[in-house]
């Protein structure tokens, strides 16, 4: 999913320090524990998204349907 993610908006950052180091307002220059936070976040986050595929989602779909349906008729 990270890269169509990627290919559709570009690269995502949660902060912008993560990639503009002097957008800084602490001036700091992205060295801070605010920083490394959020830049092993962006990192887990990213890491998370590579591992989900289509198949997968598309799998999961089906069955929150199916659930779903066994709702709507008063079965569940």
């Amino acid at each position: 999913m990270l890269d169509v993610i990627r290919a559709v908006e570009g690269e995502a950052y949660l902060q912008r320090c993560l990639y503009d180091p002097e957008s800084c307002n602490k001036s700091c220059m992205g060295h801070c524990a605010v920083n490394e936070a959020m830049a092993t976040i962006q990192d887990e986050l990213a890491s998370h998204l590579r591992e989900v595929n289509f198949a997968d989602l598309a799998e999961r779909e089906k069955e929150i349907q199916g659930i779903t349906s066994l709702c709507a008729c008063g079965n569940f």
